[in-house]
Parts: structure tokens; C-alpha cells; sequence
């Protein structure tokens, strides 16, 4: 992925944007993110390979949104510097892809999802 020039020790930022055909599908794929008490979810995988930070944001719909319009749901990772990023991608993301197209893919089990990904370095975060 293209980035900036940035410090070793600068923060990166990874976003994986879902879009989902449906409120049921978004909320079936936000449950897979964030597990449950006997299982963990998605999240947690990530937090495990690398990740020093995980949310989930579900965006409101815009005021006027057509009932067919698409729901979105954002996980957001932080890493500690671009070359986390890179090892996650390389050694994690495709086992930890594959899981989630399984269910979520255009063949999968649950539904369609469509995804999305950024990247981008951290410039502030505050509590």
C-alpha cells in the first residue's frame, strides 16, 4: 500500500470499511467482528496479530437514505508503526481474510459484504 514518508515510530491507522445490503446482514457481520462470551470474534484475532488498538463503529445512514441503501459498519486497528502493519498483512490478513469471505464473501454463507480497506498514518489520538 502507497504511504507517506512517516517516523518508524509513527502509529498507523487500518480501516475496513463493510458495506452491507441490510440492517440483519450488518448486524450478523458486526456479531462475527465482535464474538461473544464463548467465542472470540474477529476483533480479538486481529488484537492478537498485531493490533494495539480495535473498534467497531457502525455509521448512521444518512437523513434521506433509500430503503435499499447501503448499511455500513468500520473496523478500525491501530498499529504501532507501518512495518506492524506490514507483518500483519503479510502473516495474518490472508487466513484471517479467508475466514471472513467464507461467511461474507460473494459465495458466503451469511451474505454479500462488500469491503473496503484504508490505511493512513495516526496523527492524534486523544482519550
Amino acid at each position: 500500500m502507497p504511504h507517506q514518508t512517516q517516523s518508524a515510530d509513527t502509529p498507523v491507522s487500518y480501516v475496513v470499511r463493510a458495506s452491507c445490503g441490510s440492517a440483519s446482514l450488518r448486524t450478523s457481520y458486526v456479531q462475527w467482528l465482535v464474538g461473544s462470551a464463548q467465542q472470540f470474534g474477529h476483533m480479538a484475532e486481529v488484537l492478537g496479530a498485531g493490533a494495539l488498538t480495535a473498534e467497531v463503529v457502525t455509521l448512521d445512514r444518512p437523513e434521506g437514505a433509500q430503503v435499499d441503501e447501503t448499511w455500513i459498519a468500520e473496523a478500525r486497528y491501530t498499529f504501532r508503526n507501518r512495518a506492524a502493519l506490514e507483518s500483519y498483512l503479510a502473516e495474518h490478513a490472508p487466513r484471517l481474510r479467508a475466514d471472513g469471505l467464507a461467511k461474507f464473501g460473494p459465495q458466503g454463507s451469511v451474505g454479500s459484504v462488500q469491503f473496503a480497506r484504508f490505511t493512513g498514518e495516526l496523527v492524534r489520538a486523544l482519550p
